[in-house]
């Protein structure tokens, strides 16, 4: 029964409503009311079958599919957490990915697999990427890609040909509430609100998991474990300066040249033969260890509770925007 599983997971409670409110307006003037509710109890459906069908495909033999896939777009953010799970404040330069070799990259993936649950479009601050509108419009146009996520901060508005783009039962916005530092969210809000773009708030009132607190010296058989149990590194995959890893920890530790390049933990995205990728792809998948396990605080699914979004204190660089400047 997975895919009740999956389809609870993603049609949400209101989810329905939100799906009729992009309706035409000469449906929605429809009367009586009860013609009104069948058309809504008609796209719940086609959103239900859309989801059996896509599990069907799933269960075909030789069939690729990924879960969760993180795109980084850039390095630049409005925030400088101490702590935080993509290392931003360690880039000596802050920059954006270059949006033809990205797209070059996602292009591969998706040519490459069967189809992707889901594409998270993260940074930094993705709304301080200059090419955001055409990444969202690249993922929507694939039949391939199921749904769109779009995490920021909450303190960038950003222009109106962003705004539009994100209109679409495809995409979520997912704004992280740090308080006071979050003090664009309120608009951000009533601004989704206004255009019927899905949104949720995710509140970080509680804690993050230190991901520097990692012994390195554990067991091969411990690092085993560890990923067998992982959430970050099992299900989510993360696309990084054209490279494809098994989790963002791998991807940002590589990146910053924080561990040894291991060439078995990458799927390398500039080779135009998709065949070649989705060979390489299948062999990603089959890893049961990595050596960033051991440079992981939250291996297993443990990790010590930290306050979440303190702020680092130290100059800020110059290529670096300030939010003011973009909303």
């Amino acid at each position: 029964m997975g895919y009740l599983r999956d389809f609870k997971t993603n049609v949400k409670p209101g989810m329905g409503s939100r799906l009729y409110s992009h309706l035409p307006k000469a449906l929605l003037s429809l009367r009586p009311i009860f013609l009104r509710k069948i058309t809504r109890r008609l796209f719940f459906l086609i959103t239900f079958f859309r989801y059996i069908h896509r599990y069907i495909h799933y269960l075909t033999p030789g069939s690729l599919y990924l879960g969760p896939v993180d795109i980084v777009l850039t390095t630049r953010c409005t925030l400088r957490c101490k702590d935080c799970h993509m290392k931003i404040p360690s880039y000596p330069k802050h920059y954006d990915y270059d949006i033809d070799d990205l797209l070059h990259s996602v292009k591969n993936v998706v040519d490459a697999v069967d189809g992707v649950s889901l594409f998270t479009l993260m940074g930094g601050e993705p709304f301080l990427y200059p090419n955001l509108r055409e990444v969202i419009d690249f993922l929507k146009g694939s039949m391939k890609v199921a749904n769109i996520r779009i995490v920021t901060n909450g303190t960038i508005i950003p222009d109106e040909s962003v705004i539009n783009s994100l209109i679409g039962t495809k995409i979520l916005v997912c704004i992280s509430d740090y308080g006071a530092l979050s003090h664009k969210k309120e608009d951000l809000k009533i601004i989704l609100t206004g255009k019927n773009i899905h949104f949720e708030e995710w509140k970080f009132s509680d804690a993050w998991i230190d991901m520097e607190d990692f012994d390195p010296n554990k067991s091969e058989a411990e690092i085993r474990d560890g990923y067998a149990k992982c959430m970050l590194g099992n299900p989510c995959k993360s696309l990084l300066n054209g490279r494809l890893y098994p989790c963002f920890r791998a991807a940002t530790l590589t990146n910053l040249c924080l561990k040894d390049e291991d060439k078995s933990e990458f799927v390398e995205l500039k080779d135009d033969s998709a065949l070649n990728v989705r060979g390489e792809i299948k062999r990603l998948l089959q890893e049961t260890s990595l050596s960033s396990c051991r440079y992981c605080g939250r291996i297993g699914g443990g990790g010590k509770r930290i306050t979440p979004a303190i702020q680092a204190i130290y100059e800020k660089p110059n290529d670096t925007h300030d939010a003011e400047n973009r909303s």
